[in-house]
């Protein structure tokens, strides 16, 4: 059961089952050269099979060598899906594609209740990266943030959502950043940070989203922005009534770490916004 104070939309996506999802793994030929081609042919093709409703939810989760596909439809969608595939197959752009078997990790996204809203923003997540990938393609000058620093403030929009205190924020910073840290190659301790490199952090984890997004250069991100906002308000009441099967602050961490490969930062930026972050929020101190 749903607590009271999830919204409308929110109750009416609860999918119940969560191994009902088809997954799509699709092998590029050239995995450099994926976003342009999901760009120029996914991205339509999603978004007219999701407006004539063909498809419900769908989202990607990005795995060398392949994009997985994940989407909740009959076997409309899936011929539909399938034709669209073996075009860019045909074409070379796609090495071969297969069906695949999708297994939610349901624990780790906070237990059954938590994981449809985790499927509902991974889809609004997945949804508005393509649309932030074309207009990347189509505008001379791009007003939107970056990468790395639109992956901050939706990062941190999460966090406020989940109605976490700043020292509280700190401990998920640092959670992403230990999850990003096995990598033998990094180095063991956080790399230095200028005072330059931690106000710029600072300006991105504390900027007024809502009224930058009215009319300023976040608007065309406004409801990116909101679908995390949304999501962390839904995961703190889960918290609030002990619905959620792992710890708040683990599960907002386990999330920002599937956004940042689905948006395509690398593990070591990931690690170094996460590093950078947390002492933003701990350490004052920094280099010149």
């Amino acid at each position: 059961m749903l607590p009271d104070s999830t919204t409308p939309r929110e109750r009416a996506d609860f999918d119940g089952d969560h191994d009902c999802w088809p997954q799509l793994l699709i092998e590029w030929a050239d995995w450099n050269n994926a976003e342009a081609t999901a760009v120029r042919w996914l991205h339509p093709a999603l978004t007219t099979a999701e407006r004539d409703g063909r498809l419900g939810q769908w989202f990607f989760v990005r795995k060398h060598p392949h994009w997985r596909l994940r989407y909740l439809g009959d076997t409309t969608a899936r011929t539909y899906l399938a034709q669209t595939l073996e075009k860019l197959t045909d074409t070379g752009e796609v090495t071969r594609w297969v069906d695949g078997i999708y297994e939610p990790e349901t624990l780790a996204f906070g237990g059954a209740t938590a994981m449809t809203t985790a499927h509902r923003l991974f889809h609004d997540d997945s949804r508005n990266i393509l649309d932030y990938l074309v207009r990347q393609r189509t505008t001379e000058s791009p007003r939107e943030p970056g990468r790395r620093e639109l992956g901050v403030m939706l990062i941190s929009a999460f966090l406020r959502g989940a109605e976490l205190d700043w020292y509280e924020q700190g401990d998920v910073w640092n959670r992403i950043a230990q999850l990003r840290g096995t990598n033998n190659d990094a180095p063991s301790h956080p790399l230095p940070i200028t005072r330059q490199q931690r106000q710029n952090m600072q300006r991105l984890m504390t900027a007024d989203a809502a009224r930058l997004a009215k009319s300023g250069p976040l608007e065309p991100i406004r409801d990116w922005l909101d679908a995390f906002a949304v999501a962390g308000n839904v995961l703190h009441e889960y918290a609030q009534h002990g619905q959620l099967e792992r710890g708040l602050r683990a599960v907002l961490a386990h999330h920002a770490v599937f956004t940042w490969n689905r948006l395509g930062l690398s593990a070591q930026e990931q690690r170094t916004l996460s590093e950078r972050a947390t002492t933003v929020v701990m350490n004052n101190h920094s280099t010149k």
